[in-house]
């Protein structure tokens, strides 16, 4: 404690001298964290304009000078994996100094997008066997506060940011989807490769949140979902402010009354009951500009995304979504400055049944697969069979992890010839009276349930589906089209919130819901 008897001047002097030296950092950079191996790693922070700064780790040194904002940011030299754990450090020219410690180097992932991308170890179906053998020290998780952070403009950090090594005690809060990724993935590149899990979710919201505001509204489907979204914030804003005002107003008039001796007056019922409707995360660009930005260009493997429920609320905003994934996903990996950034989308499972408030997932599906099919360095998780009807949370994860696993292998890490990722729909081919489908990523088809397969349907020119029966040919579907149908044909298969899809691949991976149209 600095004596009393200081000058007032002097004291305060040196509080500011304190102030204007301060060196600080984004909360990514910690003790336990994982740098990306064999890429060049940037480090960045603030500290007083036209400072030197230096970042240590191991032999590898690299200095810059901050900018008249104070910010500063080094390359580091690319490192090889390390499950040693090691010390990053970082000095200015006043002194100040920075280490954290226990950092290792192996894989990073951005996990991205709504609830089920944070659905916990202990909320799903696995978590007692999961927990039972987590004690895994090579596997990290970088998390952020549950539902706070969404921003006006980017932001320096994220909220609550923080590190986590997995073990036993900490895994129940783990991404579970992350989490069996992580663990598969490990599997197969070896005790050599720690992974990183770096979270960036919020339940309940839309990719327009997560897209930066310039590129967002630069397009006519941002512009159309991000005047909806803020037109929708903004009426429940003042619906709850209005509620809040005349619940106060009630509180005012029931003390009165009683300090008067009255009975208290009658409280109208829409007071016992808090106004419903999007809040502030559901802001354009707000969740891109206080959980995204802040982690950029922290280098990175790779992102798992899976996101679109709360866009599949009616076809025209399922539509959109086909615009607005392929801008996510340019968009982060400028941020990321990494423009092969590989994103693994994870498809929407089956859902609900009929008319329902989720309308039209076949279609957001859809732009999902074919936004996929459109972006190089992209690749798809197909969890058509994974879903529960009535339980927008499906229980079983593992299995969402294992497959995105598996893509990860196939197209991330080289192992094409290795990997399947279940069948997917290449090509139709007219032969007389009968079409042939032919798949992808597969060999012989089957049914999972042993019986006839079921989910293809098929419609004339008049746009009307009705089942059909396709026949089992190796690796192929043979199509009798009925002969009153009128060409063009369309066959989709899977086509339903709530699809009864019974074709897979030999290892249990389904088909992936497909639409296709055959000429004469």
């Amino acid at each position: 404690m600095l004596p009393t008897s200081l000058p007032l001047i002097l004291i305060s002097s040196l509080a500011a001298l304190s102030a204007s030296a301060a060196l600080t950092v984004p909360s990514i950079f910690a003790d336990d964290m994982v740098l990306q191996r064999d890429r060049a790693l940037p480090v960045w922070g603030w500290t007083d304009p036209g400072q030197a700064v230096t970042v240590q780790f191991g032999t590898a040194q690299a200095t810059a000078t901050s900018a008249a904002d104070g910010r500063w940011e080094v390359a580091l030299p690319a490192q090889a994996a390390s499950r040693q754990g090691a010390s990053l450090k970082i000095s200015n020219a006043s002194g100040e100094t920075r280490t954290f410690k226990n950092v290792l180097v192996g894989d990073v992932w951005i996990l991205g997008g709504q609830s089920n991308i944070g659905w916990s170890v202990k909320q799903s179906a696995e978590a007692t066997e999961a927990a039972a053998r987590a004690n895994y020290p090579w596997l990290r998780y970088f998390t952020q506060h549950p539902i706070e952070g969404a921003c006006d403009t980017p932001a320096r950090d994220v909220k609550g940011g923080r590190w986590h090594p997995c073990s036993p005690g900490s895994v129940d809060h783990f991404s579970a989807v992350g989490f069996f990724f992580a663990e598969a993935l490990h599997t197969a590149l070896g005790d050599g490769v720690p992974i990183a899990l770096v979270q960036t979710a919020m339940g309940g919201t839309a990719i327009e949140s997560w897209i930066a505001q310039a590129p967002l509204e630069s397009i006519p489907a941002g512009q159309v979902g991000a005047k909806f979204f803020r037109d929708a914030v903004a009426t429940f804003e003042a619906k709850k402010t209005a509620w809040l005002a005349a619940k106060a107003a009630y509180a005012q008039q029931a003390a009165a009354a009683k300090a008067a001796g009255l009975p208290e007056p009658a409280m109208d019922p829409a007071l016992t009951k808090e106004p419903a409707g999007l809040s502030r995360p559901m802001l354009p660009s707000a969740l891109f500009n206080g959980k995204v930005a802040p982690l950029q260009p922290f280098a990175v493997r790779g992102v798992l995304w899976y996101q679109g429920e709360a866009n599949a609320s009616d076809t025209a905003s399922a539509q959109r979504y086909g615009d607005l994934l392929p801008l996510l996903i340019t968009t982060w990996r400028a941020g990321w400055q990494d423009p092969a950034l590989p994103f693994i989308v994870i498809q929407l499972p089956g859902y609900g049944a009929g008319a329902s408030k989720w309308a039209d997932w076949p279609t957001l599906r859809a732009q999902q697969a074919a936004t996929v099919a459109h972006t190089p360095g992209s690749a798809l998780v197909c969890t058509i069979d994974l879903g529960e009807k009535d339980n927008i949370h499906p229980a079983r994860k593992q299995p969402v992890g294992e497959r995105a696993a598996l893509v990860a292998r196939r197209h991330v890490y080289g192992e094409k010839t290795a990997i399947s990722e279940g069948p997917r729909f290449l090509k139709a081919e007219r032969t007389g009276a009968k079409i042939r489908l032919r798949f992808s990523h597969t060999g012989a088809l089957l049914t999972t349930n042993a019986a006839a397969p079921v989910g293809l349907e098929i419609a004339g020119a008049d746009g009307k589906f009705s089942p059909i029966e396709p026949k089992l040919a190796g690796d192929a579907l043979i199509v009798t089209p009925p002969g009153n149908l009128i060409p063009p044909l369309s066959l989709r298969y899977a086509w339903a919130n709530w699809p009864a899809a019974t074709i897979s691949d030999a290892s249990g991976l389904p088909l992936a819901p497909f639409q296709t149209q055959i000429s004469r």
